[in-house]
């Protein structure tokens, strides 16, 4: 395992982080002992950074993954997330620390390094999927910033970051703020518009090269949704029913078979498309960390042993590439 700075917070962590969300279901479900095992696995292979929410099997990711981190010694970097519905906004500051110290004592931590905002973010609130939250709620008088400063100066969390979802535009005058250090950027081989420029015909949302602005301005990078909700595996038939929609125009059944022609470029291959694809990101040395949702143990080995190999070769790079300035027709 290869181990790359949080951009310019203290923070060293592994280049490939345990994703602990509710869609690959471990570690929200009710097998303590394989979550344990899965866990420890990736503490084996070299993970250092776990990633988790509030909203994870509604407390159970944090639970479950506080148990086994808690029987550990190691120093272990966890970085959590606060989302608020539209109930809660008006009193967004109590509402935060409220959260904050549920995760702490289910994670069974005094203190969190990176405490994330998990909503969408745009304009006003009004956003095709549901959930978003205006700079206003996070930046007003009793906002959801100014929880999570007095919070930090209480020591019980060290990071702000934000998960860069929503309106770009909107995205963009969040992080010239300079107030998050962190952020979690939307992006793989279906969707590259966050690292690579894409034209009008892409019809997936155009998140305007958000990984670079981020760099510029020194903010960790945590690269998500790198499998596509599993359409970057050889199993996309993986998930079933109402899928949730992240990224606009990334609708699973579109991902599905974009990644078709994404994979015949690596068929003779000697790895697998999984592979592949987490290797795009840790190709862009500005990413901290890519997060991988591990559905089963015997998976981690796969996604580890990506850690320090050699990039993608030009020529499938400029057949990838080919791709997206076509829409994948």
């Amino acid at each position: 395992m290869e181990y790359r700075r949080l951009g310019m917070t203290d923070i060293t962590i592994s280049e490939i982080g345990f994703g602990t969300g509710g869609i690959s279901k471990l570690m929200v479900e009710e097998d303590f002992n394989e979550q344990s095992s899965a866990v420890n696995k990736a503490i084996k292979n070299g993970i250092t950074y776990f990633d988790t929410a509030a909203a994870y099997g509604k407390g159970k990711s944090e639970k479950n993954l506080g148990r086994i981190l808690s029987k550990n010694s190691s120093n272990f970097v966890v970085g959590t997330k606060i989302r608020l519905i539209p109930e809660q906004l008006e009193n967004a500051y109590s509402e935060v620390i409220e959260s904050v110290e549920e995760s702490l004592h289910r994670l069974q931590r005094s203190y969190i390094d990176i405490i994330q905002i998990h909503n969408f973010i745009t304009k006003d609130r009004n956003w095709p999927v549901p959930l978003s939250i205006s700079p206003h709620d996070i930046f007003k008088e009793q906002g959801i910033l100014k929880a999570f400063k007095e919070l930090q100066k209480k020591n019980k969390v060290r990071y702000f970051g934000i998960t860069g979802l929503g309106d770009p535009q909107i995205l963009d005058e969040i992080i010239n703020t300079n107030e998050f250090q962190t952020i979690q950027i939307y992006y793989n081989l279906l969707n590259p518009s966050a690292g690579y420029p894409v034209n009008k015909k892409f019809t997936a949302i155009d998140y305007n090269l958000l990984i670079e602005k981020c760099k510029k301005i020194g903010m960790g990078i945590f690269g998500i949704r790198s499998l596509a909700l599993g359409a970057l595996t050889n199993d996309t038939n993986f998930l079933s029913g109402d899928l949730p929609l992240l990224s606009i125009g990334s609708e699973y059944y579109k991902d599905v078979e974009r990644s078709e022609k994404i994979k015949s470029i690596f068929a003779e291959s000697d790895e697998s498309i999984s592979q592949s694809s987490i290797r795009f990101i840790l190709d862009n040395n500005a990413i901290s960390s890519v997060l991988v949702g591990f559905s089963k143990e015997n998976q981690i080995d796969e996604i580890t042993d990506c850690s320090g190999k050699l990039k993608i070769n030009e020529e499938k790079m400029k057949q990838i590439k080919s791709l997206w300035d076509t829409d994948f027709q």
